[in-house]
């Protein structure tokens, strides 16, 4: 059965800066929840606040640098969990941003130096250390005592291998309610781990979604006039789908877990595919069927190294999925694909040979997918076609997309597909890109994302367009700036020259007295529009006027010129 563990910090009464109120009460109803619903094991619940009693270990608890830096130090020296293990971590103080890095402050911390703040980094280092394959951190700090003020936002600096959940935006500060007597973070985020039924919190994503739009909802309530955003940095970018609440999660919940564990395994990532399929294990009761075989089959070509399984998608330009919960970032210029090392293989979990129970098999839609593609500066002018390759889930042509190898009796799974109705394609794609894009423009390319499971509808392909720069035009909307020199008698006397268009060679007239800085402009030689390509805008030329370097004449020239002696 998988294992919960959890880390719980909260501090009322530090030393260097001013107290909060409910720091400490919203730790002891965080470890009630721990304690009382997720049934964690009393050695399993590591409990820091002002006046804590000492642990099993006889060692002090309240929440100094020392106390908390020794606890990181030594608990997490070596695995004690293991993959399918949760570890959750919730911090609930005051925290910093300093020099790029973000800080927790202990109860002797002092935030005029970074000498006893504890690094967030360090803090995920250590929980990584502990073998658990779902690390979830809960960090409500910047807090203040209900003063609007700038705060000491965290959450710039990104974690990895963790989902951290931050109680506010980095430029925000997080809010005690005093009706409550609670933060505001905390009471939404007991609200959502407690919600059953439909419209539950059992993934990530809706864990999220449920934070970003009830938190604001109760600081505007309580708070008139005052902001208070959750963010959340989820990392990597596959735990979206991940299954935090296994008793709330359904069908649905399941079943996109097992297509993103579908995509792992065919893009060669079996470390990951096997962390999602055992999520997937977990949130079925450790009975699930295509989990457990799918154990043996990453277990098996981890051992064979040189066989390559037939779909094995080829790395090079391919697109990535990109779910819409993350926070939001201008997208970033794409790079060679690349994955990590696989390491050790897993072991394969021991599980009872009891049948996998019979789910209902309904139609699913399909993920949209995204692509970036990088165009020249020409190519982004005037358009063309490109060839990409891509890499998406279609329906099994072996069993027709039910995932069962015997329709007429509805039982038995397909074994090309293992049950899962899908399979993974790679394929050469032509995209007709349209004159006058830029980056940032996104063409659609209508049922080119994933097949849904069980016969359900096609997602659709984005290609995101990244353009190169120019090294002699730059762009500005449809317009395209250019720069010439001329000297002074040019300037004076006017002339013609020939310059550089994106149409090639254009004559130029420059006026007469014409002075440095003045702009040109060739109608219709600019770039064409995207929704009307016929017209086109304007090429603006800077006209600068080399200025005159004075020539340093040494004084006995000048007095051997004049005839002085």
């Amino acid at each position: 059965m998988a294992r919960n563990c959890a880390v719980i910090v909260g501090i009322n009464d530090y030393d260097e800066i001013s107290p909060l109120n409910f720091a400490k009460g919203d730790a002891e109803r965080m470890r009630d929840y721990f304690r009382q619903d997720l049934a964690i094991n009393a050695n399993d619940l590591y409990f820091f606040t002002d006046d804590s009693q000492r642990n099993a270990q006889n060692r002090k608890t309240q929440p100094t640098y020392g106390t908390l830096d020794s606890f990181l130090t030594d608990r997490f020296e070596s695995s004690f969990l293991e993959a399918g293990d949760t570890l959750w971590f919730y911090f609930s103080g005051h925290g910093m941003h300093c020099e790029g890095k973000d800080y927790l402050l202990p109860s002797d911390g002092n935030p005029r130096t970074t000498k006893t703040a504890i690094p967030i980094s360090y803090v995920t280092e250590r929980l990584r250390r502990s073998g658990a394959d779902n690390v979830v951190m809960l960090i409500d700090a910047c807090r203040n005592d209900g003063a609007k003020n700038a705060g000491m936002g965290v959450g710039e600096e990104k974690q990895q291998g963790v989902i951290t959940f931050f109680s506010c935006s980095p430029s925000q500060v997080s809010y005690e309610i005093e009706t409550l007597q609670q933060g505001a973070f905390t009471n939404v985020l007991l609200e959502a781990l407690r919600i059953q039924g439909e419209g539950n919190c059992a993934t990530v994503e809706r864990f999220y979604q449920y934070l970003r739009n009830r938190v604001p909802s109760l600081t505007q309530h309580y708070k008139n006039g005052y902001r208070q955003t959750p963010y959340a940095v989820i990392e990597p970018a596959t735990k979206l789908h991940y299954i935090l609440l296994p008793k709330f999660a359904n069908l649905t919940d399941i079943t996109l877990l097992k297509v993103d564990a579908l995509h792992a395994e065919a893009e060669g990532d079996f470390r990951l595919a096997f962390q999602l399929w055992m999520r997937v294990n977990v949130a079925a009761g450790g009975t699930d069927m295509q989990a457990i075989n799918a154990f043996q089959r990453l277990a098996n070509k981890q051992s064979s190294p040189k066989s390559q399984p037939n779909n094995q998608v080829n790395h090079q330009n391919q697109g990535s999925k990109t779910p819409s919960a993350l926070p939001v970032s201008p997208p970033s210029v794409p790079s060679e694909f690349k994955r990590e090392s696989i390491g050790k293989t897993p072991s394969v979990p021991t599980v009872a040979a009891s049948p996998a129970p019979e789910i209902e098999r309904s139609p699913q839609r399909g993920e949209d997918l995204r692509f970036d593609l990088r165009l020249s500066f020409r190519e982004a002018l005037f358009g063309g076609q490109k060839t990409i390759k891509i890499s998406h889930i279609e329906k099994c042509c072996d069993c027709g997309g039910s995932g069962i190898k015997n329709i007429l009796l509805n039982r038995n799974f397909c074994t090309t597909c293992d049950g899962l109705s899908l399979v993974q394609v790679t394929k050469k794609l032509m995209v007709t890109i349209p004159a006058g894009v830029d980056t940032g423009t996104r063409l659609r390319v209508q049922n080119e994302g994933d097949t849904g499971a069980y016969c359900g509808t096609v997602g659709d392909l984005y290609v995101y367009l990244f353009v190169e720069s120019d090294n002699k035009f730059k762009r500005d909307g449809i317009n395209i700036r250019s720069t010439i020199e001329i000297n002074q008698a040019q300037a004076f006397s006017g002339c013609q020259l020939n310059i550089d268009t994106i149409d090639g060679s254009v004559l130029l007239t420059i006026s007469p007295k014409t002075k440095s800085g003045v702009v040109l402009r060739l109608r219709g030689r600019g770039v064409p529009k995207l929704d009307n390509p016929i017209e086109r805008g304007d090429h603006l030329v800077t006209v600068n006027i080399q200025s005159v370097t004075p020539v340093s004449i040494p004084t006995e020239q000048v007095e051997k010129n004049c005839g002085i002696a």
